[in-house]
């Protein structure tokens, strides 16, 4: 699968206007080989369980830890996103907010 994995948190603006985007493309991509995940970096479980009641995900949301840094590396910031391609290798690390048009671009060609 086309992976995008999606660090974010509850109290990071940009990532509030992402998460609707990254909801849209997994809806959009449904029928592809193609998935999200988001990995939260809040210190609380409580405030990410908290905000997924107010705010559904139709994508898995992961607790970062440090199985999943050593895995994908340590983030400078957030939101940071990884397009994986179907080989499993980090094609793109973007730190900051992009556009859908942006990621969807991105997702097709690996599609």
């Amino acid at each position: 699968k086309v992976i995008i994995v999606n660090y974010w948190a509850t109290w990071c603006a940009p990532c509030l206007i992402e998460i609707p985007n990254l909801i849209k493309l997994k809806e959009k991509y449904k029928d592809k080989a193609f998935q999200v995940i988001g990995i939260s970096v809040d210190d609380e479980l409580a405030d990410v369980q908290l905000f997924a009641k107010k705010r559904p995900f139709n994508y898995p949301v992961i607790m970062a830890n440090r199985q999943i840094y050593s895995t994908f590396g340590i983030v400078s910031g957030v939101p940071t996103t990884l397009i994986i391609d179907k080989s499993g290798n980090i094609v793109e690390r973007v730190v900051g907010y992009k556009p859908i048009k942006y990621l969807e671009t991105a997702i097709k060609k690996l599609l």
